[in-house]
């Protein structure tokens, strides 16, 4: 870009807006190439690496308990689907409610 002296503003401002404008064209891809160059200089920063490993440990974590929760419920699960095909899920109402010494059913008070 030679600047002569025939050259005006607005021609040096309509050089610079085509320039600025082809940036919207080309800028994802250089995005792509250089989000990766940009994540690997804050990782050499100690404590931007502190907290992206404190981040993935805890989704290491919660991963895990996820993974242990869905084991021990697994087999709770099948059974209660296999009791809902025999007609025999036990009922969950009624055990919540109130009972008297003898096990009967108390009636809720009237409102």
């Amino acid at each position: 870009m030679n600047i002569t002296a025939s050259q005006t503003s607005r021609d040096m401002l309509a050089e610079t807006t085509s320039l600025l404008c082809s940036l919207f064209f080309y800028g994802p891809p250089v995005v792509f190439f250089g989000a990766p160059w940009l994540l690997l200089a804050l990782m050499l920063m100690g404590p931007f690496t502190l907290v992206v490993t404190l981040v993935a440990a805890l989704a290491a974590g919660a991963a895990l308990v996820a993974g242990v929760a869905l084991l021990l419920a697994a087999p709770v699960l099948m059974l209660h689907r296999r009791w809902a095909a025999r007609g025999r899920v036990p009922d969950v109402e009624h055990a919540a409610q109130p009972r008297d010494g003898l096990g009967r059913l108390v009636a809720p008070p009237l409102r």
